[in-house]
């Protein structure tokens, strides 16, 4: 460690003193030791010892790049793991039903052609809440609307949705006239 160094480490352990004049001499000489030095704080306090500027930035940068790199291989396991859980979901789903699940539109939404069909008959024979809904399906509550009006449509029934309080809407399906 360079002379210039030690002497600012000096002015810096003098900051510790229970004399508060004593700290602020201390923090007066070690910036005026600082712009003698002509570094930046950034510089000296640095991994690289007070080495330049563009050094520390450099090095910054790689350490950045190698953080990107382990996330995005990070990211790929994560992917491969969900997948992996989607397909052992769906597998598990496919051996407990009975009955072979709706295959149109987007399989996220898919119901048994039970549920779907307990579903349809509880809309049609009055309102329900998205809670509701929500309790037999699991599906999001900004969904709900787009999914029941393809499933009305395929069933040949028009949705209607009412507000109720705060968020919560109501579903009913209508038979078409």
């Amino acid at each position: 460690m360079s002379d210039d160094v030690n002497r600012l480490a000096k002015f810096l352990g003098m900051m510790g003193s229970d004399h508060d004049g004593e700290v602020l001499n201390a923090a007066r000489m070690a910036e005026r030791h600082r712009k003698a030095m002509n570094k930046s704080w950034l510089a000296l306090l640095s991994p690289s010892g007070g080495g330049n500027e563009m050094d520390y930035l450099r090095s910054r940068a790689q350490r950045a790049e190698t953080m990107v790199f382990r996330l995005e291989a990070r990211v790929i396991e994560l992917e491969r793991e969900l997948s992996a859980m989607r397909a052992a979901r769906a597998s598990a789903s496919a051996a407990s039903s009975s009955t072979k699940p709706f295959t149109g539109g987007s399989g996220k939404y898919n119901l048994p052609r039970a549920v779907e069909d307990n579903l349809s008959d509880a809309l049609l024979a009055n309102w329900r809440t998205s809670m509701e809904v929500y309790s037999l399906t699991k599906w999001p509550r900004a969904h709900l609307r787009v999914v029941l009006g393809r499933i009305a449509k395929r069933r040949g029934y028009r949705l209607d949705a009412r507000k109720m309080w705060g968020n919560e809407m109501q579903y009913r399906f209508f038979p078409l006239a």
